[in-house]
């Protein structure tokens, strides 16, 4: 990994390289990567709407953070779950029917990916 930090923008992984660009920073790249197959929503309001669910798993992925570097992981959890629930609401109300847009949005990928680490736990 040290020669590759060494290419990245910001010494850091993970970074792509797309031609002559290079871009660091997960979500950059998410984004970048989202615009060029047109998956930011067709309007302003899909756009928005994309970006604040996106910030959402951001959310919750620090949530997720959080609690595995608590000094009491269990208790971290603990915490981080009763917490979940709380977004899980929020997002609830955001959808409509089965999406939360017209059409697949970064945001809708964003949310899977989180809650698919989150199925993916395992007790310690």
């Amino acid at each position: 990994p040290e020669p590759l930090k060494s290419q990245s923008p910001f010494g850091q992984l993970p970074f792509l390289v797309d031609g002559d660009l290079r871009i660091g920073q997960s979500l950059a790249i998410a984004r970048y990567l989202a615009r060029k197959v047109g998956i930011l929503g067709d309007s302003d309001a899909e756009y928005g709407q994309s970006e604040q669910i996106t910030q959402e798993m951001e959310d919750i992925y620090m949530g997720i953070a959080k609690a595995q570097n608590s000094p009491d992981k269990a208790a971290g959890y603990a915490e981080f779950f009763q917490k979940l629930n709380i977004h899980l609401t929020n997002l609830q109300k955001l959808l409509k029917g089965d999406r939360f847009t017209s059409k697949l949005t970064l945001g809708e990928l964003a949310i899977f990916s989180i809650f698919n680490i989150i199925a993916d736990f395992k007790p310690d």
